[in-house]
This record gives structure tokens, C-alpha cells and sequence, in this order.
């Protein structure tokens, strides 16, 4: 990925992660599952409607407003690595 900079590579990457999780975690009960599923519905509530009372602006808005930039890029530059040819993220891939 690091080489041809596409982001399909990416996503599979991301999705075989969450595969080997659900293959690897197994939930003994749908009660266990449910109370994971409320936890992760609770921090995200918490990022998008209150993280601006404990940081002083709403995380989320300024992560979403900011320009994206491709985080694997950051690091091969910052290792010296100057063959990545995607270094600003356009907008569709943003989105996605």
C-alpha cells in the first residue's frame, strides 16, 4: 500500500483486521455483545456531543474540517522515505 498508494489496499487491510477480531474475540452471550455494542454507542456520543466541554472545541467537527492528509505519507517522509506519491487525501477519499 505503502508503494502504490491506493486506498482499496487500505480497506482490506482494515476489514481483515476486523475479521480476524470476530474470528479471534467470541462472545459467550448476546448479552455481552449488546453491552459492548452500548459501550462503543456511549464513547462515540461522547466525542461527537460533549468532547468540546473537556477540550474546549468539539474534537470531531475539527478533525472533519481539517485538510486530510495520508498518515502513511507523514511517516515515510519522516523515516526518509520520499516515493509516496499521495501525500494530500482529495475530498471523495476523505469521505469514504
Amino acid at each position: 500500500w505503502m508503494i502504490t498508494g491506493h486506498w482499496m489496499l487500505n480497506n482490506l487491510i482494515g476489514v481483515s483486521l476486523c475479521v480476524l477480531f470476530i474470528c479471534i474475540v467470541r462472545l459467550p452471550n448476546l448479552k455481552v455483545a449488546t453491552v459492548l455494542l452500548c459501550g462503543l454507542f456511549i464513547y462515540d456520543v461522547f466525542w461527537v456531543f460533549f468532547s468540546s466541554r473537556f477540550f474546549g472545541k468539539n474534537v470531531m467537527v475539527t478533525i472533519a474540517t481539517q485538510e486530510s492528509v495520508n498518515p502513511i505519507a507523514k511517516i515515510s517522509e519522516k523515516l526518509g522515505w520520499h516515493f509516496f506519491p499521495v501525500k494530500v487525501l482529495p475530498l471523495p477519499t476523505k469521505l469514504m
